[in-house]
């Protein structure tokens, strides 16, 4: 009868695992503030971003070609400090922002697989490809059409050299190009940010249904990339304030350059040609793996 009594018991219900939870603190709020203001700087979608810089671009030509704001401010001045350490060298500064994010992004993706972290790094490669042909046209242009204020001087580089002024070229805007091309660059490999957190619960989900003994997953490729994941989170992390903090330079530049320098001509093509660019590459090229030399989008890997 004991024994009768015991089996019409209910079951106990099965314990749910708890999930690691950490007390917020001011440092964890501010940090998580911080990433949620660059996040809507550098993750806006680039046709809200192309819409909002063409319009930016007309209103400000249309501004300095009527003179409406005087030249006398601070960025109107080609050599104040942003122009010239920032933007004369943007191309490398925006390297050194997000080639560590790639690196380390593409390293848990694929599980420290070169062989397909070095297909992100071709994007690398095909964006520094193009700003290099791209800017070196447009130098190009500006040299074969244009003259030197000492008329014993013919070429560009010479006049550049010896410190003489270079006039009436077609000079499309170098600058326009660059901020444009790293804006849309940093914009799209820095999509995979907000994708991390689903990432390691797809990683955690696989490593529940298999054998959690210890000697499965040190050879389980899930374990490695949950165990990459938190090591490299923090400097992920770090590192996209460095890209928004940037981007957010690169807008503020981008501002300015359409304010006071150039003609309206000269930006508008150097617009088109950054949106060319990013339209044949992240929207064309890179979306099918089965065009030739396709390196895929970011955040493609194993999983």
């Amino acid at each position: 009868m004991k024994q009768d009594k015991d089996l019409n018991q209910p079951l106990p219900r099965p314990q749910k695992k708890r999930l690691n939870y950490t007390e917020p603190t001011v440092k964890s709020f501010l940090n998580s503030c911080i990433i949620y203001f660059f996040k809507r700087i550098v993750l806006c979608p680039v046709y809200v971003k192309i819409g909002i810089y063409l319009i930016a671009l007309i209103i400000c030509s249309v501004i300095k070609d009527f003179q409406f704001f005087p030249h006398t401010s601070y960025f109107s001045n080609k050599k104040n400090f942003f122009n010239k350490y920032l933007v004369k060298l943007g191309w490398a500064w925006t390297l050194s922002a997000i080639t560590p994010f790639i690196l380390m992004t593409s390293a848990i993706y694929n599980n420290l697989n070169f062989n397909l972290i070095k297909n992100h790094l071709m994007r690398i490669l095909i964006a520094s490809l193009f700003w290099f042909i791209v800017t070196y046209i447009f130098d190009y242009i500006d040299g074969q059409t244009g003259s030197c204020t000492s008329r014993a001087i013919k070429t560009k580089i010479l006049c550049k050299t010896n410190k003489h002024e270079w006039i009436n070229g077609f000079d499309i805007s170098g600058h326009t190009f660059i901020l444009m091309h790293s804006l849309f660059f940093m914009n799209e490999e820095s999509k995979v940010f907000s994708n991390l957190d689903h990432y390691y619960k797809k990683l955690i989900d696989r490593l529940d249904k298999h054998d959690q003994n210890a000697d499965s997953l040190s050879v389980n490729p899930c374990y490695r990339s949950k165990k990459l994941y938190e090591t490299l989170l923090p400097f992920i992390k770090l590192n996209f304030i460095f890209i928004g903090f940037l981007s957010l330079i690169w807008e503020v530049m981008l501002l300015s350059t359409c304010l006071y320098f150039h003609t309206m001509m000269h930006k508008v093509l150097a617009a088109f040609s950054a949106i060319a660019i990013w339209f044949l590459t992240y929207k064309t090229w890179y979306e099918n793996k089965n065009l030739p030399l396709s390196p895929g989008l970011p955040g493609s890997g194993l999983l």
